[in-house]
């Protein structure tokens, strides 16, 4: 199969989760939402060459998603699945955290550890739970671990990778929209639920996976060259 068909499949996948959104078919977001993931994840499987172990971490990340998103679909019919979908988003959170790391590990000039960008990230994330707090009830905890995981997710994609290239950018737009969805769906869910909140919270939690999955790739093709490189040599 052309590798490129994974990815038509799953904006095909995105448009008709947008319009089950917008139209109210939930049998249709039954069958679009968990197909984002499964294309997602088969595409970077097909694009991806390089240390197994790196790939890993991204794959499950991806798969835990795929789950966190199954969980989700579920949560009208018993809110046991909303805490399961957190917390498997929570993992996937770690895995992505890992991988980030992992990343910085290997770069020969990775961004290095920067003070005030720390600082902006645990201001709006405190900012954000101190403003949930009163609504959370019982899920306090619950939401400040995983609040916790989210920006940390972004502190470790920021000072990942070289500075400047694209993936530094294609993963960073995809950390800060995953937070911008996250933050959407929190505010939805807990605090003041507003128009649209279906539309805007799926489309930048879906372009947040691509543009970490694509930027991941990017970086990941550059690994390929430079080991390639060092055999020929």
């Amino acid at each position: 199969m052309n590798k490129s068909i994974w990815l038509y499949l799953f904006f095909t996948a995105l448009i008709l989760e947008l319009v089950a959104v917008v139209l109210s078919w939930p049998t249709v977001q039954y069958i679009a939402k968990p197909l984002l993931m499964t294309f997602l994840g088969a595409y970077f499987i097909q694009k991806s060459r390089g240390s197994i172990a790196v790939r890993q971490l991204v794959l499950l990340a991806i798969f835990f998603s795929w789950l966190g998103d199954v969980f989700l679909l579920m949560q009208e019919d018993n809110s046991r699945f909303f805490m399961a979908g957190l917390v498997s988003f929570l993992i996937a959170h770690i895995f992505y955290i890992v991988f980030f790391l992992r990343v910085r590990s290997i770069e020969t000039v990775a961004e290095p550890w920067r003070l005030p960008r720390i600082i902006v990230v645990a201001v709006y994330v405190a900012a954000l739970f101190i403003y949930l707090f009163s609504s959370l009830g019982e899920l306090r905890l619950p939401v400040l671990a995983y609040a916790l995981a989210l920006g940390s997710m972004i502190i470790c994609c920021w000072h990942a990778f070289t500075p400047g290239s694209s993936w530094f950018w294609f993963c960073l737009v995809g950390a800060v929209l995953f937070v911008i969805s996250d933050s959407l769906l929190a505010i939805n869910k807990f605090k003041s639920p507003f128009p649209g909140a279906g539309i805007w919270i799926m489309l930048t939690y879906t372009l947040a996976q691509f543009a970490i999955v694509y930027g991941s790739l990017q970086w990941l093709a550059l690994q390929r060259q430079h080991s390639h490189q060092k055999l020929v040599m």
